[in-house]
């Protein structure tokens, strides 16, 4: 599972806490400082990877995020939005 900072966050750790599965959050940008990285928490590097997020106007936080997991070395095939 991964899911972009900061909506995204919460979402995926519930799902990731639920069912066991490693939980990745991406950043709009690379921090400046720590581990400057983009991608924090699991390694997506050969795993399948689903998006999760709490919106989708136009779908484009979506599709930024799949293409950062796929430079990231992630398999993307599964986005879902949750609309409470």
């Amino acid at each position: 599972m991964a899911g972009p900072a900061l909506a995204g966050v919460p979402l995926v750790t519930a799902v990731s806490l639920h069912t066991g599965l490693p939980a990745a959050f991406l950043r709009p940008a690379p921090k400046d400082h720590g581990t400057l990285q983009q991608i924090e928490g699991a390694d997506p590097r050969g795993r399948r990877t689903a998006l999760l997020d709490d919106t989708a106007r136009s779908g484009t936080s979506l599709l930024r995020s799949a293409r950062l997991l796929r430079i990231g070395g992630a398999l993307v095939g599964t986005a879902v939005c949750v609309l409470v």
